[in-house]
């Protein structure tokens, strides 16, 4: 296990001018917004989006909202800010205000005639659940996709398969052989994983993030689930404490 990291951007090696692609489950828009954060305190220019749909942000969490129906961003986009969220829509669901995504391929657009140092993507949903599967549809991968990260919350480890536990749990079941109702396992989750992994754009590295670990137990969870996934690179950590770990 490697140090402990106190931002996402060290713990991942985040490089200048990169497209990070969020999937998978377990905090993706909490950690889109943390990151974003970071960077643009560092005084750096970042985009955030979505290639699905996500809660259109909260006070506090971008500088700047641009809806923009034909996906094309204003040359002024950093004038003022360092940190701009772009979507294509807002519209209206269960009583909240819900932002709809971007054409994939405008990511690599926006990269090229902006110069922002990092965009980053959301490109999968799951309900606010700790673990998911994709449908034959999802992930909505940006083709220009630098560094993409598969998700999941150490708090899934253990429960019983259920459509509270897991986005999509029908497509758990089919990827992995158990059955609804059945405990989750480190093994479980690693076929997923290793599902998502198969998605990797070709010219992408990929880092696998275990989200929310809270306490010596939570470590001793997860360790089973690094062994299912030797030679993956992988961070676990908890976003909202900033704290960062990586399997060596």
């Amino acid at each position: 296990m490697d140090k402990l990291h106190r931002n996402i951007s060290e713990a991942f090696n985040l490089r200048s001018g990169e497209i990070v692609t969020l999937v998978g489950a377990g905090g993706k828009t909490t950690f889109m917004f943390t990151l974003a954060q970071e960077l643009a305190s560092q005084g750096k220019k970042v985009i955030t989006t979505t290639t699905t749909k996500i809660w259109v942000p909260a006070n506090g969490e971008t500088e700047r909202f641009i809806v923009d129906v034909e996906g094309n961003l204003p040359s002024n986009v950093f004038e003022r800010h360092h940190h701009a969220t772009c979507v294509t829509r807002v519209f209206r669901e269960n009583l909240r205000d819900k932002a709809e995504g971007v054409n994939p391929q405008k990511i690599g657009e926006w990269l090229s005639a902006l110069k922002p140092h990092c965009i980053i993507v959301e490109a999968d949903g799951a309900r606010g659940k700790p673990f998911k599967a994709p449908a034959s549809y999802e992930p909505v991968i940006p083709p220009d996709t630098t560094l993409y990260i598969p998700m999941v919350s150490v708090e899934v480890l253990g429960k019983k398969l259920t459509a509270e536990a897991a986005h999509r749990p029908e497509i758990v079941a089919k990827l992995t052989g158990i059955n609804h109702g059945d405990k989750i396992t480190a093994s479980t989750v690693a076929k997923v994983l290793k599902h998502y992994l198969q998605m990797t754009p070709s010219q992408a590295r990929s880092i696998v993030f275990v989200n929310k670990l809270l306490s010596e137990e939570d470590v001793k969870k997860v360790m089973p689930l690094a062994e299912h996934l030797k030679g993956e690179k992988i961070v676990f950590g908890d976003v909202h404490s900033k704290k960062f770990w990586k399997i060596t």
